[in-house]
């Protein structure tokens, strides 16, 4: 067994392992007597020491010619590990509780400018082919904007593909810019679905998607940036939102 290594395995670093290993070969002596040893310079060794009579494993004593550096033995360094295994024992179900409570605390990520959309679009992407895919709700005004054509180009190909599954609810007013909804009817993938708001209910005026555990909410007028709220609770209740909304909204059908 490297013996270096488990000292290491204890909690020191290389070098104050090399320091810890030699001393103990050595009993009580000098630190130039332990650097060599330790195959360290004893500049360093010098450090090394302090670190470790900060850490309680190295004492000193002072004698009128030299100082003596002495390690404390090993069963001691294994019964502070046992306390300290012991201590987390007893603190675990707090430590728990507040990890628990982390992961229910929403992370929220901010991605501003045309690239910061594309690169929430893109991570929108891998969720398609989930069971639920992506739940989308607002305007694609957006998408017939030049610096958008690549992306609305993207969505054509992706809903080619029958293992992708989109569910979108779009303002009435946008059915007549079809350039979009040519997309979803030329692609024939019953999994793309497009519903519209009642007629005179213009309810969005920008872009936003459920997927996974995320909320994605576009702010594309003057200011681009994107808020993605990454919550399960807060998708879900988003989820619900989109379901009712859902079954107020009428179905689009291609026009002959």
């Amino acid at each position: 067994m490297n013996k270096e290594l488990l000292i290491q395995s204890l909690g020191l670093n290389k070098k104050e392992a090399k320091v810890y290993l030699a001393s103990l070969r050595l009993g009580p002596n000098a630190a130039g007597k332990i650097a060599k040893i330790a195959g360290l310079k004893r500049t360093t060794t010098y450090f090394v020491l302090e670190q470790l009579k900060e850490k309680g494993i190295v004492s000193i004593k002072k004698t009128k010619k030299v100082i003596l550096y002495s390690v404390v033995s090993p069963k001691i360094i294994l019964e502070r590990i046992k306390r300290q295994k012991n201590n987390l024992e007893n603190a675990l179900p707090e430590l728990e509780k507040l990890y628990k409570e982390q992961l229910h605390k929403p992370k929220i990520e901010t991605f501003e400018g045309l690239e910061g959309v594309r690169q929430v679009y893109q991570d929108m992407e891998k969720y398609l082919s989930t069971p639920e895919g992506i739940m989308y709700f607002g305007s694609v005004a957006h998408f017939f904007e030049p610096e958008y054509y690549d992306l609305q180009e993207n969505w054509a190909r992706l809903s080619k593909n029958k293992k992708n599954k989109s569910r979108e609810i779009l303002n009435s007013s946008e059915v007549n810019r079809l350039e979009y909804f040519k997309v979803v009817w030329q692609s024939k993938n019953p999994n793309f679905q497009v519903r519209l708001m009642p007629k005179g209910i213009n309810m969005f005026n920008n872009d936003n998607g459920i997927y996974g555990n995320k909320l994605a909410i576009f702010s594309l007028q003057k200011e681009i940036f994107v808020v993605v709220i990454e919550s399960e609770d807060i998708a879900q209740a988003y989820r619900n939102f989109f379901e009712l909304a859902w079954r107020q909204a009428k179905p689009l059908k291609p026009k002959k």
